[in-house]
């Protein structure tokens, strides 16, 4: 469509990028959108130290915190525009453009010069009907692309869930062993007091005393070594967690566990056909 406001005025034609086909392309699979992305989990803040944290409630805060599950959570934003990008290619685009010109015109004599304008606005349209297939299998490709990306999701969820079980019973059985450290010592410090007393009655010899004292000191520091492993499994699961700030707590120890209801057999056929990260190569 062209557009003479005063002067003189170019008409053209509206231009077609039609490169073969009779019939235009159904645009109902087109107008699809992708699948919606995974809400942005919302930033909750640090539980109070003193409060038992149970393993329900520290899986929530990794879901919530963990700066994995975010990223992949906008790698699936970025993939769903890059489907929109390529969507493009099935809608028409227009271009718009304007000239303007300004300046004199001498007939005959210099006296009789007289000034011009000239004015002209433009507008091209163009569609794609069909090129042999290339728009569809390019936007089919990003489409699997973003399901690819949904199960990488998955498959980060997951893996964060899995660590912080690992990390919640590490912590758990480090905090038993600290208590079985605990008893060990308050045993052999009896003992050590034992022997002391009986190395004064004169029943025991100065030996028996030091042995005691020795097996003391060992228990001791075997303690301490449980207890740096606690706080080492303390930061490992708040890691896990995805949280920087979290005072240390004391976690429920009262967890189920019961056996899984199915055959090893059962259990591989069940990983081949749910685990996302084998649905993610298939997509790709």
């Amino acid at each position: 469509m062209i557009f003479g406001v005063k002067g003189l005025t170019q008409l053209k034609p509206f231009s077609f990028a039609v490169m073969l086909g009779t019939l235009f392309p159904v645009l109902s699979r087109a107008a699809d959108s992708p699948a919606p992305v995974q809400p942005p989990p919302a930033q909750t803040a640090a539980p109070q130290a003193g409060n038992i944290l149970t393993l329900d409630e520290a899986i929530q805060i990794a879901l919530e915190n963990h700066p994995s599950i975010k990223a992949s959570n906008e790698r699936i934003g970025a993939q769903q525009a890059v489907v929109g990008q390529q969507m493009a290619a099935y809608y028409p685009t227009m271009n718009l453009s304007n000239f303007y010109q300004t300046g004199t015109q001498t007939a005959g004599a210099p006296t009789t010069a007289r000034a011009q304008e000239r004015y002209q606005s433009q507008a091209n349209l163009a569609i794609t009907l069909y090129n042999f297939g290339k728009r569809e299998a390019t936007v089919q490709s990003a489409r699997d692309t973003l399901d690819a990306t949904n199960f990488n999701y998955k498959t980060t969820v997951d893996g964060v869930i899995l660590l912080v079980k690992q990390s919640y019973f590490t912590y758990l059985g480090l905090r038993a062993l600290v208590k079985v450290r605990e008893e060990i010592v308050k045993s052999r410090q009896l003992l050590a007091r034992q022997a002391q007393g009986f190395y004064e009655v004169g029943t025991r010899a100065r030996i028996d005393v030091a042995r005691a004292e020795s097996n003391l000191y060992l228990s001791e520091a075997d303690l301490i070594t449980a207890q740096n492993a606690v706080k080492v499994a303390w930061a490992t699961l708040k890691n896990a967690m995805g949280v920087r700030d979290l005072p240390e707590r004391p976690l429920a120890e009262d967890v189920t566990m019961t056996p899984p209801p199915y055959t090893l057999d059962q259990a591989k056929e069940m990983a081949f056909g749910f685990r996302p990260e084998l649905k993610s190569f298939d997509a790709q």
